[in-house]
């Protein structure tokens, strides 16, 4: 809240904490016209994501509020080196364009902007050392329609996480330290943000070595995470699925021997 304080103008920041307080949003978009002027021209790119989050929390029925909203993700998208966190993004804007169609069915630019993302959606590609999620994305990805309407076309690619920075010691199923931290993050989705939903758990390798011994190792490293998440966030263990793929499913675009491969993969399960 600091941190925001910092960035906002006094008579913005207290109108936010106002809406947290009360919970209300204001009928008439003249009032929040102000918000989204001061978005459009923001410095900042955090700066008037916050503006545009306070326009829709005020206005929640002011469709040119959502529809400023889901610009301003699906151009953070595109600016995004991390293909995770660009698909989060994409999501994000995915679900305001569906509640400002809502709102304004006839309003032409929706279905341009909508064209955008799924382009965007389409050119993404996972590349090595991506960067960790934060709970809050990891969300958005695994549950993308979650207490939302339908998207105008076709919905985006069904969810799935490939964690290329999940690592495990050569040869063996232990954690290496570093890993932790993104494993913590999806702890937290599991735990806080997504309380119910089931996911499958997928190890994979690359090619070197015998498919047996890969299938074996792989399923291993699946079965580490998911006692992780167990013992250290408490998830419930008939929520996580484990198994192991070997090298069965390289990532598009890459050979079979690239070591991004060695990558822990969690979906949504129905």
């Amino acid at each position: 809240m600091q941190g925001m304080r910092k960035l906002l103008p006094c008579w913005v920041f207290l109108a936010f904490c106002l809406s947290l307080s009360t919970g209300a949003g204001l009928a008439a978009p003249s009032a929040c016209a102000p918000y989204l002027a001061s978005a459009n021209t923001a410095k900042e790119p955090i700066e008037a994501e916050n503006l545009l989050r306070l326009t829709v929390r005020q206005c929640p029925a002011w469709a040119a509020g959502r529809r400023a909203l889901a610009q301003h993700y699906l151009m953070a998208a595109a600016k995004q080196k991390s293909p995770n966190r660009a698909q989060a993004l994409l999501h994000l804007s995915s679900r305001q364009l569906g509640l400002a169609h809502q709102l304004d069915p006839k309003d032409p630019s929706l279905a341009a902007l909508a064209r955008g993302v799924r382009e965007r959606e389409a050119a993404l590609t996972a590349t090595a050392g991506a960067a960790p999620l934060s709970a809050r994305e990891i969300a958005v990805l695994l549950a993308p329609g979650r207490g939302a309407p339908p998207p105008l076309a076709a919905p985006l690619a069904a969810p799935r996480l490939d964690f290329p920075n999940v690592r495990f010691s050569a040869g063996t199923a232990r954690l290496e330290p570093s890993s932790t931290g993104q494993l913590d993050e999806l702890g937290r989705a599991l735990r806080f943000l997504l309380p119910r939903i089931k996911v499958l758990l997928a190890g994979h390798t690359d090619r070197a070595g015998e498919l047996e011994s890969n299938l074996k190792l792989s399923r291993q490293r699946a079965d580490a995470v998911k006692n992780y998440l167990v013992e250290r966030w408490q998830i419930a263990p008939h929520r996580l699925q484990s198994t192991g793929l070997g090298y069965s499913a390289p990532l598009a675009g890459l050979s079979p021997f690239d070591p991004t491969n060695r990558r822990m993969e969690v979906r949504a399960l129905p």
